[in-house]
């Protein structure tokens, strides 16, 4: 889900996302005794793990020209800043084949299924560019990327790069678009006891309407 606000050359942006993976039937490593060492026990796991990611920017139109024969067409340009917020969950459903204490005092029974959870949030700085060319008013391409992290709250780096295509039309005085494309989102966190080194990426579709006041 997005939002985006317009008035004069200031331009605001807030989008929030989620995502859910499940691995099951994987195979792991618990080790014993302090700071993991000592004993290592194979273990049947399953995991769910739960992403929920909030952004908000605000920037500044750097850019809003027309082209084209009769000025049909228009480009922008914005340049933009924010924070983006990370809350990480993950949920393992772990089943040892033998007896094992882990680091924090986490006992794993043989044969015995233990849920272990880990809940992790972050903020991270962005900033970044948007690009966006409007054909006749119908067709809209647009694309932005942004980098963040910067060391802040842990978080040691972030891009994000998103590409989208759009058709709008008019409806007794509304205007509604439908729009398709693609978006990846790269985070390098490492903590005391979180390693987070992943991109997300996948195909993002949706409709929207224009509102003027």
């Amino acid at each position: 889900g997005a939002g985006d606000g317009e008035r004069g050359r200031v331009v605001l942006n807030f989008n929030g996302a989620f995502a859910k993976a499940e691995l099951e039937g994987g195979r792991g490593r618990a080790r014993s005794g302090p700071l993991g060492g000592g004993v290592t026990v194979s273990a049947e796991t399953q995991t769910t793990l739960k992403n929920l990611w909030v952004e908000a920017a605000a920037g500044y139109r750097l850019i809003d020209q027309r082209f084209g024969d009769r000025g049909e067409h228009r480009w922008t340009l914005d340049a933009l800043g924010g924070l983006r917020v990370t809350a990480r969950d993950v949920r393992i459903d772990a089943t040892a084949e033998a007896y094992v204490t882990l680091p924090g005092g986490v006992v794993l029974t043989a044969g015995i299924a233990r849920e272990l959870n880990s809940n992790t949030e972050w903020l991270e700085p962005l900033v970044g560019l948007r690009a966006a060319v409007d054909l006749n008013g119908s067709l809209v391409l647009s694309v932005r990327g942004d980098i963040g992290g910067f060391d802040v709250d842990d978080s040691q780096f972030a891009w994000q790069a998103i590409g989208l295509a759009g058709y709008r039309w008019r409806l007794d005085g509304w205007t509604f678009g439908v729009f398709a494309g693609y978006r990846a989102l790269g985070q390098r966190y490492a903590s005391a006891s979180l390693t987070w080194d992943v991109v997300t990426h996948g195909p993002v579709a949706g409709c929207n309407v224009l509102l003027r006041f």
